[in-house]
């Protein structure tokens, strides 16, 4: 276990650092809201209603064992290898989504989403006491929870935009590809930054 910071919400305010988080977080919740617009995205790829309900079961079944997986990647191999393995299956999943027409790559997509979609879930928490500390972490992680829900929120309406513009889910599926490559550099920089402030 690495030592802790426990700053304050206050302290954390004027930091650079928190705010990396706070980008890191909101995106995270953001890009999540993709798992909304996926069945419809199948369904425009050209697949039945009843393949898009199965794939959708598919990934929420593998999202089950692979919160245990993500919270064991935490714990074992610590917060970066975490971000690292989240982030990355988010962007395969985002990748997949750009070729699902091809029945394999639905698949693949399904497994990578699967785990994907756990960075949601269960990451905010841990990235938060692990780096900022447990002793304020009640009042770091009401700002995190308030995050995410406000990310999801904005997320769902935005992706419909997209496919509303564009008549395609492809453009916001590499904007949210992008994204994951930001929502990880952004927190991989906040844990790394916070080491800095351990006593």
């Amino acid at each position: 276990m690495d030592k802790e910071w426990n700053a304050s919400l206050k302290e954390l305010r004027s930091l650079p650092v928190f705010w990396a988080y706070v980008f890191g977080i909101a995106l995270i919740a953001f890009t999540s809201a993709v798992i909304i617009h996926i069945p419809s995205a199948v369904v425009d790829a050209g697949y039945t209603m009843e393949k898009a309900a199965s794939i959708s079961s598919l990934y929420l079944l593998i999202a089950v064992p692979g919160k245990m997986i993500l919270g064991y990647i935490f714990d074992r191999f610590g917060v970066r290898a975490g971000i690292l393995f989240g982030g990355a299956v988010f962007l395969l999943s985002m990748l997949s989504l750009l070729v699902i027409q091809q029945p394999p790559v639905l698949y693949l997509m399904a497994v990578f989403f699967g785990f994907g979609a756990c960075l949601s879930t269960v990451s905010p928490s841990i990235i938060a006491s692990r780096t900022f500390g447990t002793k304020k972490y009640p009042e770091i992680f009401g700002v995190t929870t308030m995050l995410v829900n406000g990310g999801y929120a904005v997320g769902v309406p935005v992706i419909g935009l997209f496919y509303d513009v564009t008549g395609s889910y492809y453009p916001a599926w590499i904007v949210m590809g992008m994204l994951a490559v930001l929502m990880t550099v952004s927190l991989l920089y906040s844990y790394q930054k916070s080491r800095e402030y351990v006593k």
